[in-house]
């Protein structure tokens, strides 16, 4: 086990434990036949030409939006037509490269890098996300910079409190370790443990078990009945002490270094499942990331079908309920109509307030839809990517050595008065060998190129000697604030379906893809002319 890999991880996907799921289906001569298991019997259906086609639209590209239209085609070969709208001018949502965002590859160092702007890791454990991988050809490339130039780095980093490093090592240093173990003593190890339970006997058990659960129609049943109801109703800050009995130092320089790089959030305001996210993420070694971007797993997911029609640079003004087969009208690029039989939304509820949702005699028709979607407040990320030919100043952080003493990765937590440093993380994500320039980012709740700020960026550089390649503000995830019930994700009876919920549960890549290919399966099911398992081609 090796603690300090997650010093290279941000904005992570959640990682999960490798199962072997076994299942048998027995299969007739003709193409109707019945798939049994223990707990459940599935309907295989003739997807013959005389069937009536179903036409579904998912407003939103991302992980949970194309995971809906691969699955949904996936399991009942290709027997929907799917309309998916998506606003921007790109597939991927919050996963996505600087070049993707501006539809452009005409910037070389941009091109070269492939600076992922959102999303930077998943797991190889992920099991949907590492699942496509294979499935479509991708290829991938080692995410930390000392992997890629082991000569040049040594994986360095370092947990500052805006006064002083709590403390400084290296990934792969044995002297690191002892130090590791010295100050924090046997907490890591109960950390561990309890978080290699939890994943195993809780989650993976509960939401990726093909034999019982998966797929899964309310959310909140899952989380009561799985016991992590016990973590979403704390904060990680409560359970870690009260439950898990940890060092309070551990706890506040460790685990709260890991959820703010991969929350933007202290350990005393997100739920202890958001903590036992970051925390697994951890204990399950380096990231991995797609050559040219983790996005192309989402165009692969919508290519999967010739079925699935992508509509970019489409604004969804109004889904409006309808009488009939085709309950759903949907207008979009203001006034340009087409009708569905069903709706999924895959973009949080926060960016459809441009959206009219007409739903008559909402009482009457038990319409789910309230207050509590709105609630749901997104955490205002900066994302700084930039690139210079000299490391960070030692003079901001009170270094005695030289440049090169600096940590290439630099996480944050609070000081002894619980003050907050002015930013995240930063750490040296790639090196260009032509220019000798570091390619930086940097994770941040203010703008550090306005000069009004109190903390600027020229703080960090000595001279201004660097180049910035991308400034972007992200709503890049829900403050995992705890709570005992989450919202729906069938908002109408009538097939009006909402696939974000789960991102103020757990807000991954994975997860959201996770959501997209359950909602698929449900509205599958009966239909379907595979298992209805995941990942897809489990035995």
């Amino acid at each position: 086990m090796n603690c300090f890999l997650v010093l290279l991880i941000l904005v992570t996907s959640f990682s999960f434990v490798n199962v072997n799921v076994n299942v048998n289906a027995l299969e007739n001569d003709d193409k109707n036949f019945i798939f049994e298991e223990e707990q459940k019997v599935l309907q295989y259906s003739d997807n013959s030409t005389d069937a009536k086609v179903e036409k579904l639209a998912i407003i939103g590209a991302g992980a949970a939006g194309s995971s809906a239209a691969y699955h949904l085609q996936y399991f009942t070969n290709h027997l929907y037509n799917v309309t998916i709208f998506e606003k921007a001018n790109y597939v991927g949502g919050r996963s996505t490269t600087i070049s993707n965002f501006e539809g452009s590859n005409d910037n070389d160092d941009i091109d070269d890098f492939y600076a992922e702007l959102g999303a930077s890791i998943f797991i190889k454990d992920n099991k949907i996300l590492s699942k496509a991988v294979d499935i479509f050809n991708l290829t991938l490339q080692e995410f930390s910079v000392e992997e890629k130039y082991p000569d040049l780095f040594d994986g360095s980093f370092g947990i500052w409190n805006g006064n002083k490093f709590v403390f400084e090592g290296q990934s792969n240093s044995l002297w690191s370790k002892f130090k590791f173990w010295k100050k924090y003593g046997y907490s890591p190890i109960k950390a561990y443990r309890a978080n290699k339970n939890l994943i195993r006997n809780k989650f993976l058990k509960f939401f990726y078990d093909n034999d019982e659960h998966f797929p899964f129609d309310d959310l909140n049943k899952i989380n009561i009945e799985s016991g992590l109801i016990e973590l979403t109703n704390k904060t990680g800050k409560d359970y870690l002490t009260d439950v898990e009995n940890l060092n309070q130092d551990f706890i506040k320089e460790f685990v709260q270094a890991t959820t703010r790089v991969n929350y933007a959030q202290n350990i005393d305001q997100l739920h202890a499942l958001g903590s036992a996210v970051t925390l697994a993420a951890a204990f399950s070694g380096s990231g991995l990331q797609v050559k040219g971007g983790n996005y192309k797993i989402f165009e692969k997911f919508i290519s999967f079908s010739e079925n699935n029609q992508l509509l970019l640079n489409s604004q969804v003004n109004k889904i409006e309920l309808m009488k009939g087969d085709e309950n759903w009208k949907i207008t979009y690029n203001d006034g340009v109509e087409d009708f569905f039989n069903q709706v999924l939304i895959a973009s949080p509820y926060h960016t459809l307030q441009d959206i009219e949702i007409d739903i008559p005699n909402k009482e009457n028709e038990k319409f789910l839809i309230n207050n509590d979607l709105a609630k749901v407040e997104f955490v205002k990320l900066h994302v700084l990517i930039l690139k210079s030919k000299e490391k960070l100043s030692s003079e901001y952080f009170n270094s005695t050595g030289n440049l090169e003493s600096l940590p290439e990765f630099i996480m944050t937590t609070q000081n002894d008065a619980d003050e907050n440093p002015p930013f995240f993380s930063i750490n040296i994500i790639d090196y260009n060998n032509d220019t000798d320039n570091y390619i930086y980012k940097i994770f941040s709740p203010i703008d550090m190129t306005l000069e009004n700020n109190d903390f600027k960026l020229s703080t960090l550089f000595k001279e201004n000697n660097y180049e910035i390649l991308k400034n972007h503000l992200w709503e890049s995830y829900p403050y995992l604030v705890p709570k005992n019930k989450f919202d729906t994700f069938k908002l109408h009876e009538d097939g009006l379906w909402y696939l974000n919920t789960m991102e103020s549960f757990i807000s991954t890549m994975e997860t959201s893809a996770l959501m997209g290919a359950n909602v698929a399966a449900l509205i599958s099911n009966g239909k379907n002319t595979t298992n209805l398992i995941i990942p897809i081609g489990s035995s």
